[in-house]
């Protein structure tokens, strides 16, 4: 099965924090190990902390970003990637002049269910 997903056709959720976003690959698409979420941040705009229970990729597209765990402060932005461990509890935040574009990977799925449950746009 190959399965095609166009985030203008996903709806936009309010949430994490500041931020908005687009769940566009997770188990309603037929995937089973792992889900793709589109997520923005405004100028200054963050998550609140928390705690993943799965592994959390993030691949910046457009923008500058932070996330912090404790004393450590993780900087990069357009074309980077950063790979966060489950159970290591962080926030993200955009440090940059513009607005914060990225892709978040999570495997195995988990926090995708919790992306949807934010209300739309």
């Amino acid at each position: 099965m190959i399965k095609l997903s166009r985030a203008e056709d996903a709806p936009t959720l309010k949430g994490p924090g500041d931020g908005r976003t687009k769940v566009l690959i997770d188990s309603q698409v037929g995937a089973k190990n792992l889900s793709l979420c589109w997520i923005k941040f405004p100028v200054g705009g963050k998550s609140d902390l928390h705690t993943r229970d799965v592994e959390e990729c993030i691949y910046v597209i457009k923008g500058r970003t932070v996330v912090v765990s404790g004393h450590e402060r993780v900087e990069f932005g357009e074309g980077d990637a950063v790979f966060i461990q489950a159970g290591v509890e962080h926030y993200h935040e955009n440090i940059g002049s513009s607005e914060l574009e990225q892709i978040v990977v999570f495997s195995p799925q988990g926090p995708e269910s919790i992306l949807r449950d934010l209300p739309l746009e």
